[in-house]
């Protein structure tokens, strides 16, 4: 939901805790996103789009 979050589950993945992840299209972190899955051809991550968008929770 946040950059700490995508930044958190890329080190998951890179650390073995986890081996995939999943996208959520249209969110407003989804290009900090994509950007660092684009810097990681190697991790496998799913799309999930939403006709009602996503919205941050605090």
């Amino acid at each position: 939901m946040y950059p700490a979050n995508d930044a958190a589950v890329i080190e998951s993945i890179e650390e073995g805790i986890a081996t995939s992840c999943s996208l959520m299209v249209p969110c407003p972190w989804a290009p900090q996103a994509m950007k660092l899955l684009s810097q990681r051809p190697q991790v496998s991550f799913t799309k999930n789009c939403s006709r009602r968008g996503c919205r941050a929770r605090r």
